[in-house]
């Protein structure tokens, strides 16, 4: 009977009837891979239209809860049980067992449906924090929005890192020992790959390949439902460099805005005042902050409290004060490769970098008025950094400028700076002993990563809250 029904899988892997039957004969057999065929037949019935389907009309927050705690423990399980046998689903070697069973246009509705019918908010309320950053506001929503392969989201899974275990979610070794090594062979190449990182939600993968580009037109990757989820594709500004490190640095054009904070939005300092800037130039900022990687590169140190480790991504350089990160640039500019490039590096100005992480918005943060712990990392939730660029990037393709790490700025700071600062590319105070951060960090309070809100400390300062990222300057910056 099983050889009959696997060859049939095969010739039509979207029947319903085929699973079905597979599942239940699973199932007689105490055999958990029934989970993942029982899975992918409830995800089917949602495939054809997402706003119209009715089971997704009756899908209600109980329903939701027993799925979700269902899935999660079955899928380790079982997942596990997958390689640790073999026989029944040989038919379906290799990529085929992965990518046939859960297929991104199974999920795709299914996680439209989660979001449309309010259930999306509910995993935010109901998941533990770690699997709440990373996958389902990350890799969930780009399985949604596509084209992502199920084994890229197990290497996503695989590099989490040791509180997966806790919690009962490590695939680690659980699909496939090819991921594993991906992941490792992946870190060795970290800031050229960005560490298998997505391009929020719209490219698949960032590769090593430097002259790859973020998409310029962002409506035709996705479908019409989630066209309102993401900015518009006029505005990314479509450029992007990459030095002989693999930083890599997103082109923020030039133009106007209002600077400061109304004093109508909430928490509002008396520092904000509202004031027009024009930047007349564009500039080069870093996709991400400095990371431990690159700072250990260039000066052969890495200060930080929160140490990378295999498992742990890229972590953003902490314990740096204002004066180690302006001797990193001047380091950074001396090597060969980036002076015959016409490279040079400096911090942003406080101007450019309150333009670069508003990219257009005029709300307290540049996703809206709100911040979440799905949107940046703050509030001491995790209690430490992160990976860079884990987080969804604003609209100029800039991530993690809300929490994180605070940011050394090149601006002395003073409290009526705005009250008399230049309309055209305000270089900050002449003079003043203490220097600006921006951005806020992992152990501080939503109103400190507002995009305007101002914090200063004195340039010998070596806190685990402080890092920074650089803007650079080329011979041809257009």
């Amino acid at each position: 009977m099983l050889e009959p029904l696997l060859k049939s899988i095969q010739a039509s892997p979207s029947s319903l009837d085929n699973r079905l039957v597979l599942a239940d004969w699973l199932e007689e057999h105490d055999d958990p891979r029934a989970t993942w065929f029982r899975a992918s037949c409830e995800l089917s019935i949602w495939r054809e239209n997402p706003l119209e389907s009715a089971p997704i009309r009756q899908l209600e927050a109980q329903s939701w809860r027993q799925l979700r705690a269902g899935w999660l423990q079955s899928l380790t399980h079982s997942t596990r049980f997958l390689r640790g046998r073999s026989g029944l689903l040989e038919v379906w070697a290799n990529q085929q067992a992965l990518r046939g069973i859960f297929s991104q246009p199974d999920l795709a509705p299914w996680i439209a449906s989660l979001r449309i019918f309010g259930a999306f908010e509910l995993i935010l309320e109901e998941l533990t924090p770690p699997l709440t950053h990373s996958l389902h506001t990350l890799d969930l929503r780009n399985l949604a929005i596509g084209p992502v392969e199920f084994e890229e989201l197990c290497q996503r899974i695989d590099s989490l890192g040791e509180d997966w275990q806790i919690r009962g979610l490590d695939l680690r070794g659980s699909l496939l020992d090819s991921a594993a090594w991906s992941v490792i062979q992946s870190h060795r190449f970290a800031e050229s790959m960005q560490w298998i990182r997505f391009d929020d939600g719209v490219c698949p993968i960032y590769r090593a390949d430097s002259s790859k580009s973020a998409p310029t037109n962002r409506s035709r990757t996705l479908p019409e439902w989630m066209q309102g989820y993401l900015p518009s594709p006029n505005s990314y500004s479509g450029k992007e460099l990459v030095n002989s490190l693999g930083m890599r640095f997103v082109r923020v054009p030039a133009g106007r805005f209002v600077m400061g904070s109304p004093i109508v939005e909430r928490n509002h300092e008396q520092d904000e005042h509202l004031h027009p800037v024009h930047l007349t130039r564009s500039f080069y900022i870093g996709e991400t902050a400095v990371t431990q990687h690159v700072y250990q590169t260039v000066m052969r140190d890495n200060p930080s409290r929160f140490l990378e480790t295999l498992n742990s991504g890229c972590r953003p350089v902490d314990c740096v004060s204002w004066f180690d990160a302006e001797r990193f640039c001047e380091e950074l500019s001396a090597l060969p490769d980036e002076k015959s490039a016409g490279r040079r590096y400096r911090l942003p100005t406080e101007a450019e970098w309150e333009y670069a992480c508003r990219a257009g918005t005029t709300t307290p943060f540049a996703f809206g008025e709100q911040l979440s712990p799905a949107l940046a990392n703050y509030g001491s939730m995790i209690g430490s950094t992160t990976p860079v660029g884990i987080y969804p990037g604003n609209d100029f393709g800039v991530y993690d400028m809300h929490g994180g790490i605070r940011e050394w700025c090149a601006d002395r700071y003073a409290a009526n700076y705005y009250l008399e600062s230049p309309l055209e590319n305000p270089p900050g105070p002449e003079s003043g002993r203490d220097r600006v951060l921006r951005g806020g960090s992992w152990e501080v309070a939503e109103d400190h990563c507002r995009s305007a809100y101002r914090l200063y400390y004195m340039v010998d300062s070596h806190l685990s809250g402080i890092g920074f990222r650089v803007v650079c300057e080329t011979v041809n910056p257009s």
